[in-house]
């Protein structure tokens, strides 16, 4: 999708410092990114993947990514030594705080990563970017440690979905 449309769809992050991160990716989203699984979608029903069965709720969520080594905190402010997520809620068909969206922050704190719904992978600055009707806004913060990070292999798999990107744009460096 060209910057124009991502930044119709989420006006905040006109004018504010995002980068694209990979390319259209239908096969997992961003629940699944924000666990470092570009393999298949994340979502907390019988048709996708889930770590633990559980409701399609924020303390579902809680639950699901508990799996993983994260715990519950009260800010997402940059913590050396922990990797955080953001759990994004709104309003969705009448029912209030539904988990929209998770986002991933960057290892070194320079920002968010977010995998657009089917769309693509972006890093953006601040949480708030994506605030909106589509996502709503960040409603629950969660970390776990670097050391967790490492064990759980997803710092391979970051690294890997990063090198398979630059490959990307060398090949296609005008997009599809």
């Amino acid at each position: 999708m060209a910057r124009i449309q991502l930044e119709e769809e989420f006006p905040r992050l006109h004018n504010t410092r995002w980068q694209l991160r990979s390319p259209i990716d239908w096969g997992y989203n961003c629940h699944a990114w924000a666990a470092c699984d570009a393999r298949r979608r994340w979502e907390p029903t019988p048709e996708w993947y889930w770590p633990k069965e559980t409701t399609y709720t924020i303390e579902g969520f809680v639950e699901g990514f508990s799996a993983l080594g994260y715990q519950p905190c009260d800010s997402p402010k940059y913590e050396f030594g922990y990797q955080k997520i953001a759990i994004y809620a709104g309003l969705w068909y009448g029912i209030p705080n539904f988990p929209k969206h998770t986002a991933r922050q960057d290892v070194f704190g320079r920002g968010w990563f977010s995998k657009l719904g089917d769309l693509e992978d972006i890093l953006h600055e601040h949480l708030e970017d994506l605030n909106g009707e589509t996502y709503g806004k960040p409603a629950k913060f969660l970390r776990r440690t670097w050391w967790k990070v490492i064990v759980s292999g997803c710092a391979f798999r970051c690294v890997w979905h990063a090198l398979r990107f630059w490959i990307f744009r060398r090949v296609h460096p005008h997009g599809i």
